[in-house]
């Protein structure tokens, strides 16, 4: 690996452009798996990064240039972030996203369906697993917030994955017990006998805490279903950054079920 791909892979854009500035010739250069400086570059810079780097004519002339897997910096971009590279090719105006590589997959298709084989090269390059020339991995792979939050949840979060199945229990009891307080109309109503618009409806219907009693009741039961379905979709880690939600409904769930009592 040359010198100008190790500081692209390790995500030293500066130290990149000084080393093609003193030694413009090197610029073209791959290495044994036709990797050029823009397919390092995008494994190892933050968006705000690339997108600058980008108005560069010279690394946007990679955009297109294909690695001995057929694999061009967008189909690796796509990988990594489907959103990223979306946002990139709109601004650069540049980048075939229909090209395709050897496994007959474009840039298109991994942004919408992912691309396993090469997410696993990239973990690969990043994870050298302290040998030989390069103890710290071939790549520097970067970190977006999004990523580690996602990561933090896998591996920090434990007692969430241990506790889900006493919380989508809660969630399906207290569902079922404010649609059945829901059906039971506190009072009874008025009966058959009783003449006027007021037949058949609650007692209480007039009585301000009998309507907020009924308007919480509603909320809790809403709210503990969608804690349901919020449980079910956390499953697929597509959905993981979305787990405030069940947070958000499960505390309210509480504070309606609260109200509803005590009113």
């Amino acid at each position: 690996m040359t010198a100008l791909l190790m500081a692209a892979s390790q995500g030293h854009e500066s130290l990149a452009g000084t080393i093609i500035a003193h030694y413009p010739e090197c610029y073209d250069l791959v290495d044994n798996r036709g990797w050029n400086v823009l397919h390092f570059l995008m494994v190892s810079l933050h968006e705000s990064k690339l997108k600058r780097l980008l108005k560069d004519p010279l690394y946007k002339s990679f955009i297109d240039e294909k690695n001995e897997m057929g694999n061009t910096p967008l189909h690796i971009l796509a990988t990594l972030s489907a959103r990223t590279c979306n946002e990139i090719v709109r601004q650069i105006g540049k980048g075939d996203t229909q090209a395709v590589n050897k496994k007959k997959k474009s840039v298109k298709h991994i942004e919408l369906y992912g691309c396993p084989e090469l997410q696993r090269e990239i973990q690969g390059l990043s994870e050298n697993i302290g040998r030989g020339q390069y103890p710290k991995g071939v790549v520097k792979l970067r970190q977006d917030k999004s990523h580690s939050f996602v990561k933090f949840l896998d591996e920090e979060v434990t007692g969430m994955e241990n506790a889900s199945v006493s919380h989508l229990v809660v969630a399906a009891l207290t569902a079922t017990v404010t649609f059945a307080v829901a059906l039971t109309l506190l009072g009874g109503n008025n009966g058959d006998n009783e003449d006027g618009p007021n037949r058949g409806s609650a007692i209480f219907s007039k009585n301000a805490a009998f309507q907020a009693f009924i308007i919480s009741d509603a909320i809790a039961m809403v709210l503990s279903l969608f804690a349901a379905f919020v449980h079910f979709i956390l499953s697929l880690k597509l959905f993981r950054k979305f787990i405030f939600l069940f947070v958000f409904a499960l505390f309210f769930t509480l504070i309606a079920m609260v109200l509803a009592s005590s009113a």
